[in-house]
């Protein structure tokens, strides 16, 4: 039952997420993409700290993945 309760949250939170991205205007929404960068960075960091190495790697793809859509949110990966 908790696990249900979880992943529903988590839908919550992605469809909530999608919502305000569809409603961002390009500013707000290379801001969105930064403060879950830092989010996912505050998140490796204290998998680190607790030595739950597998989960730190997990992290910094998410921090991968937010860095590139922030990029090219910004224009800087198609050359702008």
């Amino acid at each position: 039952m908790y696990g249900n309760e979880q992943e529903g949250f988590g839908q919550y939170q992605q469809s909530d997420l999608a919502i305000q991205a569809a409603a961002a205007n390009p500013h707000q929404l290379v801001l969105m993409l930064f403060n879950g960068l830092m989010d996912e960075l505050v998140r490796a960091k204290s998998h680190l700290a607790a030595r739950r190495y597998e989960r730190k790697a997990e992290s910094n793809q998410q921090v991968h993945r937010h860095s590139e859509r922030a990029d090219q949110r910004a224009g800087l990966r198609e050359g702008r």
